[in-house]
């Protein structure tokens, strides 16, 4: 079998076939894609609603007492605590899609979710806010099985363009979460209806309630839209549904006893997880560290970004207030979601995933080097034109930076197949949910540490993280040349 070229190689194991000019296509539904695209949009917005405004909130529960420099350090727990909650169980998340179908598994964590999500913006304590921001990790854990979904429902046409819509979703979750946070937060202190002495008392709640009501909106329209796509669970339902057609006393008994029926079945077809041997293999590990290499950069961006902007001038930020942030990081998000819809899919066309990948995951260098430039800058003249000029550079890079995920996801799912894909997407998740939790207090605690310290002028930060990059870029070089064929 003659190899083909990165861009036009079948992607999924499950629908290659020896002939290649045969291949196996079936049309897009852009309806259970949407609705897939909107329930991967609670993650985004539920893991960063509280950025403009968790510096603040932990503050006034009194565990820095008084001493802003400290605020880096305990923001950055909450903040890490879901990612590494996540990562415990997105795995188990996966494996458990592959045996009991996505649908179900959505279902659980999307309602747990809106629960949770309430409980934070309820909270009084730090200690309350890390367990609930902990429970918010374990139930975004199945966000891996919404991506096992996109994979089923896409074939080796549409898999770029169905993946590419992942990081304008993810974007744009990323620009809602701080515009509903910053909009919405201290809603007493803006609107008079909210001029109560419970929104006093819980000044944060109102973004938390906006964002679980949303998750739970979520949920009802997977209840009653989303079709099951599990290819294992399919098949072995059609194969339940020919015999009971056969049998019209067993088909009466599985109307009228269908759970029970289904938690006894000895049905020789019911799967079983697919083994370790299947799942942890070269060519699976390689892309999965790429995009934990990608996880670990974004977030690191993404929790410095309301630090570098909310820091007083006097420690080398631009000592802005929560709704000032939060309009900065939605006017990014809206115009970075926008691009990348235009032009992700088209860039990895044209340039290969590979090369797609390396390029734009390269350029974090140069969006450091801007963050560091402003710390030095801001210190000795203040925010002056040319910081304003670096800011709006260093967003640009970070928006080719965000074209890297969707390149790097499509080697994750090319090597999986039908039985392992859940389990795959699942372990792809777990990787990165633990970079994604490990970043925030990384990035914040060495953040603070080069303010307290004042190592390398404040900028210590950003030259540790240089440092990995340029890591992640060697480790991009190991990628496939070519997509399995």
């Amino acid at each position: 079998m003659s190899t083909t070229q990165v861009d036009e190689a079948p992607l999924l194991p499950s629908e290659r076939s020896d002939d290649t000019t045969q291949r196996k296509t079936r049309k897009l539904d852009r309806v259970q894609l949407l609705l897939i695209l909107l329930v991967q949009l609670t993650e985004p917005i539920a893991a960063t609603v509280i950025f403009p405004f968790v510096n603040l909130f932990v503050g006034e529960t009194g565990i820095t007492g008084g001493d802003e420099r400290k605020t880096g350090y305990y923001a950055g727990v909450i903040e890490s605590v879901f990612f590494v909650t996540e990562s415990v169980t997105v795995y188990h998340w996966g494996r458990a899609s592959d045996v009991y179908g996505r649908k179900p598994v959505l279902l659980l964590g999307l309602l747990a979710l809106t629960m949770a999500t309430l409980g934070f913006g309820l909270s009084r304590t730090f200690w309350s806010m890390v367990v609930f921001r902990s429970i918010q990790g374990i139930c975004n854990g199945n966000i891996g099985v919404a991506k096992s979904v996109m994979a089923e429902i896409s074939d080796t046409t549409t898999i770029v363009y169905v993946f590419s819509t992942i990081i304008p979703m993810w974007v744009t979750g990323c620009t809602l979460g701080p515009i509903i946070g910053g909009f919405l937060a201290r809603p007493a202190e803006h609107w008079r209806l909210f001029d109560a002495h419970f929104w006093r008392v819980h000044p944060y709640f109102l973004p938390c309630l906006a964002t679980a009501s949303f998750v739970f909106l979520m949920w009802g329209a997977t209840m009653i839209f989303l079709k099951e796509t599990n290819p294992v669970i399919l098949k072995a339902k059609g194969r339940r549904q020919q015999t009971d057609g056969e049998n019209p006393v067993l088909s009466q008994e599985s109307q009228n006893y269908g759970t029970l029926n289904t938690a006894t079945s000895s049905d020789p077809t019911t799967e079983i997880p697919p083994p370790p041997d299947r799942i942890f293999t070269k060519g699976t590990m390689i892309p999965i560290a790429n995009l934990g290499f990608h996880a670990f950069m974004a977030q690191c961006c993404y929790v410095l970004n309301p630090l570098v902007l909310s820091t007083s001038v006097k420690l080398g930020g631009l000592g802005l207030n929560p709704y000032e942030i939060g309009l900065i990081l939605g006017t990014w998000g809206a115009l970075n979601g926008l691009l990348q819809v235009m032009c992700s899919a088209w860039i990895i066309k044209k340039l290969g995933a590979k090369r797609t990948y390396m390029l734009t995951f390269g350029g974090q260098i140069f969006s450091l080097l801007c963050l560091a430039a402003i710390g030095v800058l801001v210190q000795k003249e203040g925010v002056t034109v040319l910081v304003k000029a670096l800011l709006v550079l260093y967003f640009c890079l970070l928006t080719l930076f965000s074209t890297a995920y969707t390149s790097v996801y499509i080697f994750v799912i090319d090597s999986a197949n039908e039985r392992t894909l859940g389990s795959i997407n699942g372990l792809a998740q777990m990787v990165a949910s633990v970079l994604r939790g490990v970043a925030p207090v990384l990035a914040s605690s060495l953040y603070s540490v080069s303010l307290e310290q004042k190592l390398l002028g404040g900028t210590f930060v950003y030259w540790v993280l240089i440092s990995i990059t340029l890591m992640g870029i060697f480790t991009s070089s190991k990628l496939p040349n070519q997509f399995k064929a």
